[in-house]
């Protein structure tokens, strides 16, 4: 069971939006912080050694500030050579999305594709995943309209082709998608409905629910129930029969883990009493060796904070 530290730049408002570890001392969040004088947003990069947690500076935004993203909204690490950070902006001509990649030494930034050119309204990407392959995926959507008149369209999925990020217009879905846990090319998992955020704000999505990618098609594995009433914050996949999700019930407040086996999904007990049993930031990570975690943020002390799922030795 690990620390919780954190730097955060002077006084700024900083919130931390994803984590990826690769091992217990080699691992990267990302967020955004707000700083002082109404400044906008700008990103965020951190590093934890081992020992402390330090702040990455981001050379290549800098240099590049047409394209400068305010936020960094996920992280997925394949390697200490090969990060991968998906980050949100606003220009005149709409929100965008931007992909920063770190070689061990430096970071480069690569454009989004192009997702409002052919179509009206705005479109954002949610999530980063990684597959056993060293496949990099995005998942997100788009929006119809703007602001509080727009309405959720369908569902994009990306792919980093070793060059440039294209859009993999087989894979669409027809609505937007918030998580994604690839395996293999074939065998994705993600979830569709939610909370989807774009630029100027966010959308609730329903139903909620978990889809599979055969390499051909997608496929509705389990419906989680409305948006209004159940909201997923994790998933994890660690091989074609073996899926977690979690989240909690709008309504009761409650968490809910479940557990897919190569069969069909099931509900798992939530551990003692006095484990997970308030709403809070409920998320799921796998470790270097296989073990699945689930950490509540709202737990009463440090010990109901923190529950191994399933421990590999």
């Amino acid at each position: 069971m690990g620390v919780l530290c954190r730097s955060v730049p002077g006084r700024a408002a900083t919130w931390l939006t994803s984590v990826a570890a690769l091992a217990s001392d080699d691992v990267w969040a990302v967020g955004y912080f707000a700083p002082a004088r109404r400044l906008p947003e700008a990103p965020l990069i951190e590093h934890w050694n081992g020992r402390s947690w330090s702040l990455r500076p981001t050379h290549a935004l800098t240099r590049l500030k047409a394209v400068l993203p305010q936020s960094l909204a996920s992280v997925a690490a394949l390697a200490p050579d090969d990060v991968w950070v998906l980050g949100h902006g606003v220009r005149v001509a709409g929100p965008f999305d931007v992909f920063l990649h770190w070689n061990g030494a430096s970071w480069k930034l690569f454009p989004g594709p192009d997702l409002i050119s052919t179509r009206p309204g705005s479109a954002w990407m949610q999530a980063l995943g990684t597959d056993h392959r060293g496949r990099v995926w995005a998942v997100g959507g788009w929006v119809r309209g703007q602001g509080e008149a727009g309405v959720p369209g369908g569902g994009i999925v990306e792919r980093w082709n070793g060059r440039q990020w294209e859009v993999d217009r087989h894979s669409a879905w027809r609505k937007p998608l918030t998580m994604v846990a690839p395996v293999a090319p074939g065998d994705v998992w993600a979830i569709t409905g939610g909370s989807f955020a774009i630029a100027g704000g966010g959308y609730g999505v329903s139903p909620v629910q978990i889809l599979h990618w055969n390499g051909r098609s997608w496929r509705v594995e389990l419906s989680l129930g409305g948006q209004s009433s159940v909201i997923p914050t994790g998933l994890v996949a660690v091989s074609a029969d073996d899926a977690y999700v979690i989240g909690h019930y709008s309504a009761t407040q409650q968490p809910f883990i479940k557990h897919w086996h190569g069969t069909r999904w099931r509900s798992l007990p939530l551990g003692p009493a006095g484990h997970m049993q308030r709403q809070g930031s409920i998320g799921l990570t796998v470790t270097s060796d296989g073990s699945i975690a689930a950490l509540d943020t709202e737990g009463v002390t440090d010990r109901a904070n923190f529950l191994w799922l399933r421990c590999q030795h």
